[in-house]
């Protein structure tokens, strides 16, 4: 019984997103990677589930400053995050995301050894949704995490529900609005991909966790954050993503 105690405690020890409030999970799942074998990607769905929202979508106008916030202490050192979008409300291994911010290094902790020790994750990191190739409508959340320690390299995903809607400077200029910026094309990179066995063709973030380095992206987009610097990122060869 012990044992058991223990392993749900460090269970839900793991870092799980709170800010966008995220969809429901099965069972403990949110606080566990992404399986070894992928079978629950995207966003921790068992096969046969469907997302399920907790409440109404955040809503985040187009050009708006976000925040991204975190609960629990096993943050593993840090690591590796992105954000990214989808217009597929139920996503799919099919499914297209729009990588919209990196975290190359402190995320989603900065500066962190091993675990939080018990403390509350206060570090808060800032995005926006982009002033184009963004359109007003609904959409899926996504962020990943490659940790910068721990055991076997593994793959975190939370989503949560938003709903985009117009710039509030473009608020009473709509005709401005609908011809601008939103309509242009803008190359966001694909989501990047690993440690999930066959579906990320056996590309691994391992090389990185043995020398207790987060990773650099190998296309993190153009809009990226490096908490701790430069200088202990490790080049990420591989993405296991086949459209990147």
């Amino acid at each position: 019984v012990l044992l058991i105690a223990l392993a749900i405690s460090q269970a839900r020890a793991h870092v799980v997103l709170e800010t966008p409030i995220p969809f429901l999970f099965a069972a403990d799942g949110h606080y566990n990677p992404i399986l070894a074998d992928g079978s629950d990607f995207p966003c921790k769905v068992p096969p046969g589930g469907k997302l399920v929202a907790a409440g109404p979508p955040t809503v985040m106008p187009i050009g708006s400053k976000q925040a991204l916030a975190f609960s629990g202490q096993a943050v593993h050192g840090g690591g590796s995050c992105q954000i990214a979008l989808t217009k597929d409300l139920q996503p799919t291994k099919e499914s297209i995301w729009m990588v919209i911010h990196s975290i190359e290094g402190g995320c989603p902790a900065r500066n962190q050894k091993g675990n939080l020790d018990g403390r509350r994750n206060g570090d808060l990191y800032k995005y926006k949704i982009p002033d184009e190739g963004i359109k007003p409508g609904y959409y899926v959340l996504s962020w990943t995490w490659q940790s910068r320690i721990g055991g076997l390299p593994e793959f975190y995903q939370n989503c949560a529900p938003i709903q985009v809607t117009e710039s509030r400077k473009c608020k009473g200029q709509a005709n401005t609005y609908r011809r601008g910026a939103t309509h242009r094309h803008v190359n966001f990179p694909e989501l990047f991909m690993a440690n999930m066995g066959n579906l990320t063709g056996g590309c691994t973030t391992v090389a990185a966790q043995n020398l207790q380095m987060a990773i650099a992206y190998p296309d993190p987009g153009a809009f990226l954050d490096r908490p701790e610097g430069t200088m202990s990122l490790f080049k990420q060869a591989c993405d296991g993503n086949s459209r990147a």
